[in-house]
Formats: structure tokens, C-alpha cells, sequence
């Protein structure tokens, strides 16, 4: 039996050889759209082509019709951030001259810190109180006798942020103390808030699902599987229920090494909920899977209605110089490195300004295709025909070995 077991090893060991043999038979080639103009330009990666990459862009090498490796540069890209400006009506004021400005505010929810007071071109120093209240008549110190240094702008108007103590009032009074100078032209107050838009995500159709109900533990299991491992930054759940929140778990199943061999066991990347009062909207960092499940805790009410559930990746683009009139194409070898380029040193995050061009067919190459379009490079000895063909037919005996052997082990038990 000892024999038995210790010659389907050598089998194992021999048909993973024969299998890596094979995968250094293919690599994968995109073609891209023709150029018409010289210049820089993006080219938008797509899923099938980031999963064949294996998440890694280090195995990715641009070449021309030529065969010559081009300089390129990977790029996400980037969510857009800018403040935007807001003004803030003045229910009441009073001006006098010889005392004081008294200006009277409602207070914006969007007004944590900084209040902007926009006023004509001026240079001078003034002391500034500000005030707190609910109902306009008791009113609380925030601010006391603060010196406010305005200097002179180039532009007729200017702006002076002032900060402030975070506090939850309904309204604002500003006092400007006119003791000692003439009072300023005031226009109005603003303040500004921060927009943030997110790059727009692309489908990422690739994923299939299957549901399941478990009805002893009250559990709604829904399979995911794809061919290939893809990235998934977001994911998005269409639910037709009207009132439901039930807590969900993210798992993959996944091996380790024991004393007794190889255990099974399932673990948990992300958990979260599913309500009826929010998008089910779902971000995820570095997750990338082929094959995962994800368990809905039903407790004793009934199964949702899941209608759909959508994936999404963030969009990745190569970024080259291209010449007009010429084919490139990109090809894939997972036993390379990274690559070095001077073209890192002058490329800016502004994707928008560049022109685009596009992935127009991918394919897996076959052995033959494959060494000719390494043809120019100078391979190592395991990555040449000689190597592949002496595995190939090294592994096919030793696996006809170990099986006539194993046939004529179990014909003597």
C-alpha cells in the first residue's frame, strides 16, 4: 500500500510538470486600435486582459509592429477633490461708524470652521467678536476681541478667512469694533465646502452567481465564480423587499498545512449590512477572487428577493507616446519583471488632456506564435523550445511509467 501511495505522488509531481511545461507554451497578445496622430495617449485596460496580467502590470511589455519594447505607464484614474464657495445671507445689520458693524448670520450646516468674509480691497486692523445663538436674543461668546489684519489685495474684492470654534448655533452676530478707524466695506460672509466625485467605476461583467438557501440555518448563500481572478473594487446588490437589515459575510474558502495534511476552512474578508433604508453600495480594498460566497443571515424572516448584484473595477490605463501610422500591441509573459522607463519622470496625473486609443482583440498565443514574437530576446534556457519540449516528453514518460506501475501494483493487491 506504502508503495501504492508513494508512486501517485511521483504521478502528481509528474502531471505538474507536464502542466508547467504547457503554460510556458502560450502567453497573450491585445491588439491596439491603429494611431493617427502622434502624441501621447491612454489606452483603458480592460478585465480580461488585467485578469490574464494576473493583477500585476510588471508582466506587461508594449511593443510596434517591429517587435520593439515601447515605454508606457500604468495609471489609475484619480477621483476628483476642489472646494466650492457658498454665501451666507445677512438676516440684519447695523453700521456705526464711531461703535461698531453688527451683522446678524444664519449659521449653514455646512459651516464647521472657517468663515469668509468678503469685502473691498482695504488695508487695516480691526478687533472682531462673534457671538452664538438659538433665537437671536441670548446671545453666547464664540470669539472676543480678536485682531483681525486685513491686508491689500491686487483684486478690488478680497477675502479673510476667519476660524471659529465648532459649536451647533442656529444663527452667528459678528461685532467689527470702529473705534479706531473708519468701519469696511463688508459684502458679504461664505464659506467653502469640499466636493469630492469619485472616478466613475467600470461593469465588470466576468462574474456569475448562483443563490442557495440553507433553511436549517436560516442562511441565503449566493456563489460567485468567474473563469479567471479579477479585481473588485465595489459591488452592488438589487433588492426588491421593502423592509429588511440583515448582516452579510464575504468568505472564501481556502487551505492550510496541518500535521494531518491539507484542512479546509473558510474565512471572512468583509462583512456588512443590507437595508432597505440604504444604496447596498459596497467598496472593497485588494480584493481580487475567482471564487467566493457570500452568506445573508435571514434569522426567522424570509428570504430577500435578490433581483441582481453587479460588480465594479476602477479603471486602469496605459499611458504611451505613439507614433501616427503605426500598429502596437501589448503582450503578457508572467516570468518578467518590472520594467524601468524615463517616460515615469514626465507624465502628470491630468488623464483628461490625453488622447485615447483602445484594445481592439486579445488572444492567447500558441507555442509556435509565441516563440516567434520572442524571436529577438534572448531567452533563458528554461524559457526556450528545448526546455519546453524536453519537459513535455520527459513528463509524458515518466507519467507512462508511474502508471504502468500503479496498474500493476493494484493487480497484485
Amino acid at each position: 500500500m506504502k508503495t501504492l501511495m508513494k508512486k501517485s505522488k511521483i504521478l502528481t509531481l509528474a502531471l505538474t510538470l507536464l502542466f508547467a511545461a504547457n503554460s510556458l507554451a502560450q502567453s497573450f497578445r491585445a491588439e491596439i486600435s491603429i494611431i493617427k496622430e502622434a502624441g501621447l495617449y491612454k489606452i483603458l485596460l480592460p478585465a480580461e486582459l488585467r485578469a490574464a496580467s494576473a493583477q500585476n502590470f510588471d508582466f506587461l511589455r508594449l511593443k510596434d509592429s517591429a517587435n520593439v519594447e515601447q515605454p508606457y505607464l500604468i495609471m489609475d484614474a484619480s477621483d476628483r477633490q476642489f472646494a466650492r464657495y457658498q454665501s451666507i445671507e445677512i438676516i440684519d445689520q447695523k453700521i456705526y461708524s464711531d461703535s461698531l458693524s453688527r451683522y446678524i448670520i444664519s449659521k449653514p450646516l455646512g459651516l464647521n470652521s472657517s468663515l469668509i468674509l468678503k469685502l473691498a480691497n482695504t488695508e487695516i486692523d480691526k478687533e472682531i467678536s462673534i457671538y452664538g445663538s438659538d433665537n437671536k436674543e441670548d446671545w453666547f461668546g464664540l470669539i472676543e476681541n480678536q485682531r483681525l489684519n486685513i491686508s491689500a489685495s491686487t483684486s478690488p474684492l478680497l477675502e479673510k478667512p476667519l476660524t471659529l470654534p465648532l459649536s451647533n448655533y442656529a444663527y452667528l452676530k459678528i461685532e467689527i469694533d470702529n473705534r479706531k478707524s473708519a468701519p469696511i466695506d463688508l459684502k458679504e460672509f461664505g464659506f467653502y465646502t469640499n466636493q469630492y466625485i469619485p472616478s466613475a467605476l467600470l461593469p465588470l461583467q466576468e462574474i456569475s452567481w448562483e443563490l442557495k438557501e440553507l433553511t436549517e440555518e436560516k442562511i441565503t448563500r449566493i456563489n460567485f465564480s468567474s473563469l479567471d481572478v479579477h479585481q473588485i473594487d465595489a459591488m452592488a446588490f438589487e433588492i426588491n423587499n421593502a423592509y429588511y437589515l440583515r448582516p452579510a459575510s464575504l468568505l472564501e474558502k481556502r487551505e492550510q498545512e496541518t500535521k494531518k495534511g491539507r484542512d479546509i476552512y473558510e474565512e471572512v474578508l468583509y462583512r456588512f449590512n443590507l437595508s432597505a433604508s440604504s444604496q447596498n453600495y459596497f467598496t472593497f480594498t485588494n480584493l481580487a477572487l475567482s471564487e467566493f460566497h457570500i452568506d445573508i443571515e435571514n434569522a426567522d424572516n424570509p428570504p430577500l428577493e435578490i433581483a441582481n448584484i453587479r460588480f465594479y473595477q476602477k479603471p486602469k490605463y496605459l499611458v504611451a507616446y505613439l507614433e501616427a501610422g503605426k500598429y502596437y500591441h501589448l503582450d503578457i509573459d508572467l516570468s518578467r519583471k518590472r520594467p524601468q522607463y524615463d517616460l515615469d519622470n514626465f507624465i502628470s496625473d491630468k488623464l483628461h488632456s490625453l488622447k485615447d486609443a483602445e484594445i481592439i482583440g486579445m488572444n492567447v498565443l500558441k507555442a509556435e506564435d509565441n516563440l516567434n514574437a520572442k524571436a529577438d530576446a534572448e531567452d533563458s534556457f528554461f524559457q526556450s523550445k528545448l526546455f519546453m519540449w524536453l519537459a513535455i516528453i520527459l513528463g509524458g514518460l515518466l507519467i507512462s511509467y508511474i502508471a504502468f506501475g500503479l496498474l500493476k501494483d493494484m493487480g497484485r493487491e
